[in-house]
């Protein structure tokens, strides 16, 4: 397959400026500044915009007021407005100031997480459990998430209680955190997307396969399979 047939037709630009840019800035600016780069932003096409975070300004200064911009926003027909939200309380703030569009938050690093968010990692994802939705993808040896066979703590990934599992794939130089099969099984709707015949035969493979060897196998059961050639 050449590069070229493998280049996207379209590239979606998630902007972030007025949430991270002004979150490192020692300016603190007012809600009518923070909307007039909005409004820029929109202007020069963006359709992809996280105006702010709803955190306490205590730990954040730069993101007071965000309600008042989520407020502000102006009818721009087919651009997404995106807030990031820590918490459960954040959560309500930006559905009250009518935004629809949220990112979730988790650091992977537990003292990043500690430090931003005031809280553990598995505390932060505990109060929006069980997820909604989730998309997977799986590869050729049939792993998913982060889920490897042949990974250390990979009985604790499969058969705990834990919310999020620190663990290293054979050869990985490190290690990467995964959510358990426990809380991928929890999910709403799961949908796994795989793409190429290689991999709709291992998907084949691992239905007849224990988890301990196939790992998507301890999702597949409440899961829908979504499959392309290419």
């Amino acid at each position: 397959m050449s590069v070229r047939s493998r280049t996207p037709e379209a590239v979606r630009v998630f902007e972030v400026g007025p949430r991270d840019g002004l979150q490192n800035h020692a300016t603190l600016f007012e809600p009518a500044q923070k909307l007039d780069l909005i409004g820029r932003l929109v202007a020069a096409g963006l359709t992809d915009v996280e105006v702010g975070s709803f955190v306490h300004p205590r730990w954040v200064p730069q993101m007071a007021g965000t309600d008042a911009v989520a407020r502000g926003l102006p009818d721009a027909p087919g651009v997404r407005f995106w807030a990031l939200v820590p918490n459960r309380t954040g959560f309500e703030r930006a559905m009250e100031a009518g935004l629809r569009h949220v990112g979730l938050v988790v650091s992977a690093s537990r003292t990043h997480n500690v430090k931003n968010l005031n809280c553990e990692r598995e505390q932060s994802l505990a109060p929006h459990l069980p997820l909604s939705v989730v998309l997977l993808g799986m590869g050729a040896d049939m792993h998913t998430a982060s889920i490897f066979p042949g990974a250390d703590r990979l009985d604790e990934a499969l058969n705990g209680s834990a919310i999020l599992v620190p663990m290293r794939a054979p050869g990985a130089p490190e290690p990467r955190i995964t959510l358990s099969a426990k809380v991928l099984r929890d999910a709403m709707r799961c949908h796994i997307v795989i793409i190429g015949a290689e991999k709709r035969a291992a998907l084949e493979k691992a239905r007849e396969l224990p988890p301990e060897q196939a790992p998507v196998a301890a999702i597949l059961r409440d899961a829908t399979v979504h499959w392309a050639e290419s």
